[in-house]
Order: structure tokens, then sequence, then C-alpha cells
């Protein structure tokens, strides 16, 4: 994982060898597709337009998206309280939250199709892997450009 980046995220500089991920993605049900962070604070990765904050019913924790840009949203899950609210503009270093019992799940979503469907307001997005983002392969920007 890319340091700079999961810095960024719990909102303080960790060490080389600090393990942040309790949990990565498996790829194998609905409710594990994301990133499990020990953190207490979320603070957004990116720029970016906070699209809904939903309420999980069954466990009351809270889910942040932010639309990044047509093709990108990224979710911040299992947080015990929000600092934004839908239609704010928020920028790297964002207050975003705090974590649920000090465990945040990442999410990173996409139009593309995938076997792990969310649907968020009026949006049906598609979640993948969020690795490559939280290495700082997949850079979350404000336009792609398609090849």
């Amino acid at each position: 994982m890319n340091n700079s980046v999961l810095s960024m995220l719990v909102g303080r500089k960790l060490s080389d060898n600090e393990s942040v991920i309790d949990q990565g993605y498996s790829g194998k049900n609905q409710a594990t597709a994301g990133c499990f962070i020990k953190t207490q604070a979320v603070y957004s990765i990116c720029k970016g337009t906070v699209l809904s904050v939903e309420r999980d019913p069954n466990t009351s924790a809270w889910c942040v998206t932010v639309w990044v840009n047509s093709q990108q949203w990224v979710r911040y899950c299992y947080l015990s309280a929000v600092k934004v609210v839908v239609g704010t503009e928020i920028s790297e270093n964002t207050p975003i939250g705090y974590a649920y019992k000090n465990l945040m799940k990442f999410e990173y979503c996409t139009a593309t199709k995938s076997k792990f469907p969310v649907r968020v307001s009026t949006k049906q997005l598609y979640k993948h892997d969020p690795t490559p983002v939280l290495s700082g392969q997949i850079p979350l920007s404000e336009v792609i450009v398609n090849a």
C-alpha cells in the first residue's frame, strides 16, 4: 500500500511497518468488497462531491459516497458519525467522519460492471478491488481521458 494515500485516509503519518489494513478485498461476497482499515478519524483521499450519506439499517453505521468523476466513486463506510453533507465539494484531507468501533471500510466503485453492484441514490455503481487505489496504481482524478 502507498503510505501517503493511507496516511491521508487516516489523518496521520504511518510508519512503513504499521499494519493499517485489517482485511483486504476478498472478491467473494458483497460484504467484504472493500478494504477494512483500523483508524478513528477518516479523511478524504481525493477531490469530489458528496453524492450520498446513508445509514445502514442493520448496523446503524454511516456510509459516505463521493463522486470523483463520471467513472469513479469512493465510499467511506462503517462510520459512527459523519462530518459532510450531500452536495458538499470536498478536497484531499477533508474530514469525512469517524470509524465505527475504530474500523472503517473503504470501497472503490466505477460504472464498469462487476459482480458487486451497489445502488447509491439514483446511480447504479459497481464495487471493484480498492487496493490499487490505496496503493496509488489507480489515480483518482477529476477527468478520465479514454485511450
